[in-house]
C-alpha cells in the first residue's frame, strides 16, 4: 500500500522504494535518517533529532530555504530562526520528485494557502515579520531554456501570497567542494 495513495499508486510507491538507496528512502519517506559517515553535519542528525510536536510561531520570520537540483528532484525546507533562543527549526519540506523549482514552490504557495494552525501561523509570519528565502548560489544563474534565474521563479511563484515581504539572502558563490564536504 502507498503512504501517499492520493499522489502515489503502490505501483509507484514500489518503484521509487527501489530506485534509492537505504538511506535516502528512511531520509525522505520514512522519517528516520540514519547516521552516515558523511560530513560533521550528517553523522550526528537522526531520527533523535525530529520533533513532531514543532509548530510554526507567528512571532518569527518564515524561512524558506531552497535546494534547486532537478535531479533528484526540488527540495524546499520551511522554518524558521529564533535568534533569542538561537534554535533553527525545520518544520516542513517540500520535496518534488524530477522537477523544476516551479513545482516546489507551487506545492508550497499551496500549503500556505490552506487550513490548519501551522498554515494559519505561517501566513500571520509572513505578513507581520516577512518571508526571507536562502538557497545556493547557482540558483542566481539564467536558465538558458527560459532566461531566468531560479530566485526569479520563487519571487513570481510568490507574488500571488497576500501582503508578502521578501527578503532573498544569498551568497555570492558556494563553499569549496571540500567545505561542503566536511559540513
Amino acid at each position: 500500500a502507498s503512504v501517499c495513495p492520493e499522489r502515489y499508486s503502490a505501483d509507484a510507491f514500489a518503484s521509487i522504494r527501489g530506485a534509492i538507496t537505504t538511506h535516502q528512502w528512511l531520509a525522505n519517506y520514512q522519517q528516520k535518517p540514519m547516521r552516515t559517515a558523511m560530513g560533521a553535519v550528517y553523522s550526528s542528525f537522526t531520527d533523535a533529532n525530529i520533533d513532531a510536536g514543532l509548530k510554526i510561531l507567528a512571532g518569527l520570520p518564515l524561512q524558506l530555504a531552497f535546494d534547486f537540483n532537478r535531479n533528484p528532484g526540488s527540495h524546499l525546507i520551511v522554518g524558521q530562526y529564533d535568534q533569542g533562543r538561537d534554535v533553527f527549526s525545520a518544520c516542513y519540506e517540500f520535496f518534488v520528485p524530477q522537477a523544476p523549482v516551479e513545482e516546489v514552490v507551487s506545492a508550497f504557495v499551496k500549503w500556505l494557502g490552506g487550513e490548519g494552525d501551522d498554515a494559519t501561523a505561517a501566513r500571520k509570519a509572513c505578513k507581520e515579520k516577512g518571508l526571507q528565502i536562502f538557497g545556493d548560489a547557482s540558483g542566481t544563474a539564467r536558465n538558458a531554456a527560459v532566461g531566468v534565474t531560479c530566485y526569479e521563479v520563487v519571487s513570481q511563484g510568490l507574488r500571488g501570497c497576500e501582503a508578502l515581504t521578501l527578503r532573498t539572502r544569498i551568497k555570492e558563490g558556494n563553499p569549496k567542494i571540500a567545505d561542503r564536504v566536511n559540513a
